[in-house]
């Protein structure tokens, strides 16, 4: 067998591991039937409330990470979230009722120790995105920054580009917390989506 015959027997299989790989995680449009995902996120929005925007300084792409890194959480709180993962046509939910208080944080009845954590590990053991990422992100790769009104409430709105993803925080005026999230292929298909349940 020739030198050329043998790295063909070797060249061959990793082309097509890596093609195989590569075709499993492109975006679910490449692949999947983009209809059954391009589901209404939210209930409809409206610009913010003048009167609940009274003080508060206008935001732009340019400012949304100062003012985000200026907004405190409570220490205590209790809140119930929808978490939903769309793929390929499918998709699973699951109902997260979380709680933060006298340093214990409480997920579906496990209690965790959150003395010693910050808002990145208690987001991750709640299984919910940190707004706080937005602080690491590029200026650059900030599409979109406003406050909205919907369901009741007033938000910060911004969208980020992420890696391979387009990411949605509604960010509460109220309460400092991430109260929906939506992550998005480039295409507009949602993949992910995180909601407060009222």
């Amino acid at each position: 067998m020739s030198l050329r015959d043998r790295l063909l027997w070797v060249i061959l299989p990793i082309v097509g591991i890596a093609a195989f790989l590569i075709w499993l995680f492109l975006p679910i449009e490449i692949h999947g039937d983009p209809n059954i995902l391009n589901v209404h996120p939210l209930p409809s929005a409206s610009p913010a409330d003048s009167a609940a925007l009274e003080g508060l300084v206008e935001l732009t792409p340019q400012n949304v990470q100062s003012v985000v890194a200026s907004l405190s959480r409570p220490k205590s709180y209790s809140r119930t979230y929808s978490v939903t993962l769309y793929w390929d046509g499918d998709s699973s939910s699951e109902t997260l009722n979380v709680t933060l208080s006298d340093n214990a944080l409480t997920i579906n009845g496990e209690t965790f120790d959150a003395a010693e954590k910050n808002a990145d590990e208690i987001d991750l053991l709640a299984r919910i995105p940190t707004y706080e990422n937005l602080l690491d992100v590029s200026p650059a790769e900030i599409r979109s920054a406003d406050y909205i009104s919907f369901d009741g409430g007033q938000y910060i709105r911004v969208r980020y580009n992420g890696l391979m993803y387009i990411h949605e925080y509604f960010i509460s005026i109220e309460s400092g917390l991430l109260e929906h999230a939506l992550k998005r292929t480039n295409s507009g298909i949602i993949v992910y989506r995180m909601s407060l349940v009222k």
